[in-house]
């Protein structure tokens, strides 16, 4: 009497045991499976002057870098002004003509895409007034990124 009740104990432990291993399996996998599909990117908005035949062109820098593991796609990038609680949120996507999108980065690499800031002073000058805060967007097929641009660019665009 006491082996058969020591055997069901352990057949209902084994039990136990086995099912939460596979409930641990299938959260590993589905984590995995949701971390390598998403896109990662580590990205800097600051100021940039061209130079050259005896002009000078102020040009607002996005400066990406593909910390994930699959190549990105950038496909857009762009500024939103106000916030989304407020519902009062605007988008500006600078034309992917002034900015040669898309452009795939590699993994561990990084590229530079530079946008003419004119541009966005005269879309934020339309603005009334022009609402905070003022984040720079890079886009992907999977995402949006939101980017807090370095207080320069701020300052020069709302000058």
């Amino acid at each position: 009497m006491i082996v058969t009740d020591a055997l069901d104990i352990w057949n209902v432990a084994g039990t136990w045991v086995s099912a939460l291993g596979t409930v641990g399996a299938v959260v590993v996998a589905l984590w995995l499976a949701l971390q390598t599909g998403r896109p990662r990117i580590d990205d800097v908005v600051y100021l940039g002057t061209l130079l050259g035949g005896g002009f000078s062109e102020t040009h607002i820098m996005f400066n990406v870098k593909n910390t994930g593991r699959l190549p990105v796609r950038v496909s857009g990038i762009g500024w939103t002004v106000g916030s989304r609680k407020q519902d009062k949120r605007t988008f500006f996507q600078i034309p992917s003509h002034l900015t040669k999108l898309p452009v795939d980065v590699d993994v561990g690499q990084d590229t530079t895409v530079m946008a003419p800031a004119e541009q966005v002073k005269r879309w934020l000058s339309t603005l009334d007034p022009p609402r905070e805060p003022l984040r720079a967007r890079i886009i992907t097929p999977l995402r949006e990124h939101a980017v807090d641009p370095h207080p320069d660019v701020i300052t020069y665009l709302l000058s």
